[in-house]
């Protein structure tokens, strides 16, 4: 076993000595495992996502960068190339149930993903859905110039999601 799974027992750490037992590393799911043994898995079903919806959000069907803000020429690296960074979105929250699989994950702009989660309630993701394309189609969603590059990639925000 790797010694970074290690774990000492409480009452070793309580009382400061070396423990003889070994413990059981926790599973990589539990909502006790450390960030950086779940954020490979995530970041991996993010990439995944993102590629499987041709760099778009799920939700606005903006494109998306991945690693750079350069990946978005139009934009560059403009304080408004930060809102169409990818991220992963679950589904169903893990709060909720809802686990890193490639079922439950979606890759979504940030801006798309943090005004989803600062609503008192969250909506499921197809009203949600359905809210974002009724604003694109408003031009009351993402910041102007933005607009202007969906615009100039001769792309309907909406005419993907709606297929």
């Amino acid at each position: 076993m790797p010694v970074g799974l290690l774990r000492r027992c409480c009452a070793c750490i309580a009382n400061g000595s070396r423990c003889l037992r070994v413990l059981l590393p926790r599973r990589r799911d539990s909502p006790l495992a450390p960030k950086d043994a779940v954020m490979p898995n995530l970041k991996r079903l993010r990439a995944h996502a993102f590629s499987k919806q041709g760099g778009r959000c799920f939700y606005c069907n903006a494109p998306m960068w991945e690693s750079s803000p350069a990946e978005l020429s139009d934009l560059g690296s403009t304080p408004f190339a930060r809102a169409l960074r990818c991220t992963a979105e679950h589904l169903q929250a893990r709060e909720d149930g809802g686990r890193n699989t490639r079922h439950n994950i979606v890759a979504a702009c940030w801006h798309c993903n943090s005004l989803r989660h600062r609503r008192k309630v969250p909506l499921d993701p197809e009203k949600y859905r359905r809210l974002v394309q009724a604003r694109l189609a408003r031009g009351r969603w993402h910041a102007q110039v933005v607009v202007q590059l969906l615009t100039s990639a001769n792309t309907s925000p909406t005419s993907k999601l709606a297929s």
